[in-house]
């Protein structure tokens, strides 16, 4: 109640209420109880009992010290709690108990960490003992000092980071170390076996590394001594194979001419018959000399391409292997269109429709056909072989250099992979397939490849 300027607080002993169930002890300053009125805050000690009499202005001013030191104290609603320190109560009516009431949670408590006082403060409110109404407010403090904690925390973070450190420069040093000298002697011997060199690290601190390196730099050597040797023994092949074409050459002309003699000036005709496959076979020897003299001067010459009438082409080849064909019991028959031209070098095109001829009087079935037709499509040329005979099973191998079928003697190796290269320098599409027991060899001459 207010009496003029006074106020009285009636401060109950609660040694006698408890009977000695709360009593102070080491820690009790750090445990502190409040009243809250309408109009201030004031202690409630535990170890008084008389009564005592405060001016308003003294118990305003001890309820503005408990705000500060709550608004110090806890993180949220600190400026509404330092709004009501700094109000002046004799000019404002401010329900204290209800405001403070608002700024607690839902479970009527608030706790904070106080980092520069170095203490966790807790603040709980409650209605008053003997007033179950709301106009009396008990708000109970504790302080609960965090030095120890945070000096525990400190040491134990020293413990953590001095050999965490420790591990790091550790593990730097480490990563620095394999870097300089496993890492980097490893890159440069990389680099130098893509780049085909002698490898030089300078001394290295790796045992292994040396010998890799020592070992690298001798295979290296074997193997450049081993290639100078192959590139040596591959010009002295080139060599013989161009002597040796060139020695082909006559005596083949010379064999063509007495054979033709023979047969023109004998009056004997049944031996038209062997004449007949003399030249037959001499041919044969005429088409692998070509395919040779072309592989021998694919290096050296350029064969560049031009307008060429594939129709007079075949022409003249089929007109060339007819004898070859009839020797073998085949036969050649085309259709074509008489105005196809290509663009293409013509010695290539005709080791192109050679090749294809030839394989399929050694290898289709005998008493068949070799089937030879130009279709244009769109604006496109496609030449087809068609031959009787077992299936060519890879179909894509077949023009790899070497490659052999298994069925029987069939064989196709080096003239078509001689084949394979025409196409690809002169932008020749080529496929086989397998149609009505007849392998296909197909050939598009693209709009670029023809004129």
């Amino acid at each position: 109640c207010c009496f003029g300027k006074y106020i009285k607080f009636c401060i109950l002993s609660f040694e006698e209420i408890t009977n000695g169930l709360v009593k102070p002890s080491e820690d009790s300053a750090n445990l502190k109880l409040f009243l809250v009125t309408a109009d201030l805050i004031a202690p409630i000690i535990f170890n008084k009992g008389a009564l005592e009499k405060q001016s308003l202005d003294e118990g305003w001013k001890q309820t503005q010290r408990f705000l500060e030191e709550m608004s110090s104290d806890l993180a949220i609603n600190r400026e509404k709690i330092s709004g009501l320190s700094l109000s002046d109560a004799k000019a404002t009516r401010i329900a204290i108990n209800d405001e403070l009431s608002q700024m607690f949670k839902s479970d009527r408590l608030n706790f904070a960490f106080n980092h520069n006082a170095h203490r966790f403060a807790v603040y709980s409110i409650t209605d008053g003992v003997f007033n179950k109404s709301n106009e009396t407010k008990l708000i109970l403090r504790t302080y609960y000092s965090t030095e120890k904690l945070e000096s525990d925390l400190q040491t134990a973070l020293r413990n953590f980071v001095v050999p965490l450190s420790l591990s790091l420069f550790t593990l730097f040093g480490m990563c620095c170390v394999c870097y300089y000298y496993i890492l980097v002697p490893l890159t440069k011997i990389l680099s130098d076996v893509e780049s085909n060199r002698r490898s030089t690290i300078g001394n290295s601190l790796v045992r292994e590394i040396t010998s890799l390196l020592d070992g690298y730099n001798e295979l290296h050597q074997q193997l450049n001594s081993e290639i100078e040797k192959n590139s040596e023994l591959l010009r002295l092949n080139k060599r013989f194979l161009a002597d040796t074409v060139h020695q082909v050459r006559t005596p083949l002309t010379n064999i063509l001419m007495n054979a033709e003699l023979i047969k023109k000036f004998s009056t004997d005709r049944k031996i038209d018959k062997y004449i007949d496959m003399i030249d037959s076979s001499v041919n044969m020897l005429s088409v692998s000399y070509e395919d040779l003299a072309y592989i021998n001067t694919g290096n050296s010459v350029e064969y560049r391409p031009s307008e060429v009438s594939l129709t007079d082409v075949l022409k003249r080849r089929i007109g060339f292997f007819s004898l070859i064909a009839d020797m073998a019991h085949k036969s050649i028959v085309s259709s074509f269109d008489e105005d196809a031209c290509v663009f293409i070098n013509e010695i290539e095109l005709e080791r192109l429709i050679d090749n294809n001829i030839s394989n399929g009087i050694k290898y289709a079935d005998a008493y068949k056909p070799i089937s030879i037709d130009v279709v244009r499509v769109g604006n496109s040329i496609v030449l087809n072989f068609s031959t009787s005979g077992l299936e060519i099973v890879e179909k894509v191998k077949v023009f790899d250099e070497g490659y052999r079928e298994e069925h029987g003697k069939r064989g196709y190796g080096l003239g078509l992979s001689m084949v394979k290269t025409i196409c690809a320098k002169n932008n020749v599409d080529y496929f086989v397939e397998y149609c009505e027991g007849q392998n296909i060899f197909v050939y598009t001459f693209n709009s670029q490849s023809q004129m």
